[in-house]
């Protein structure tokens, strides 16, 4: 009975057969004879009158084939929109960062969870969820006449509420 072949064995041998292809390719292309200099017969003043004149980054784009001109412009887009795009991120989480270092202080000064709630109430944010998930808790754990365990489900709902902030 003949083994199968796996698809995995055949890559390695597909790329090592690409790789030798593309190296023959190059050997081949590395023999041509190199064109010599005696054999272009141009006038040095020729080649200095083909260099351009204005060699200033407008002036190369202005000189430059539509093709480049355009991947000029794709990549100037980009680069606005990848710094756009950082700094509207990086606004967003200085404004998070001072929500929570003010809901903190708040937190620090509070004596009971009532307190806490009225100190963060309205603010919104992550802290106001967590006391509010605490308050549930407490009130569901009341109306149950539980008091066991109160304290890992409450620091259940607080780990699901932080992996999905």
């Amino acid at each position: 009975m003949k083994r199968p072949i796996r698809k995995t064995r055949l890559l390695p041998a597909f790329i090592m057969a690409l790789y030798l292809g593309l190296l023959l390719t190059t050997i081949a292309l590395a023999q041509t004879p190199p064109v010599s200099s005696e054999s272009i017969a141009v006038p040095p003043s020729a080649i200095a009158l083909t260099l351009p004149h204005d060699l200033s980054p407008w002036g190369m784009f202005i000189a430059a084939d539509i093709v480049v001109k355009a991947v000029m412009i794709g990549l100037a887009l980009a680069s606005v929109l990848t710094w756009t795009i950082w700094f509207a991120k990086a606004f967003e989480l200085l404004a998070a960062r001072r929500q929570l270092r003010r809901a903190i202080a708040a937190l620090n000064e509070a004596r009971t969870l009532a307190d806490a709630m009225t100190q963060v109430k309205d603010r919104g944010g992550d802290v106001e969820t967590m006391l509010r998930a605490t308050e549930t808790e407490l009130r569901l754990s009341d109306d149950a006449g539980s008091a066991n365990g109160v304290k890992e489900r409450i620091a259940s709902r607080l780990e699901r509420i932080e992996a999905a902030a």
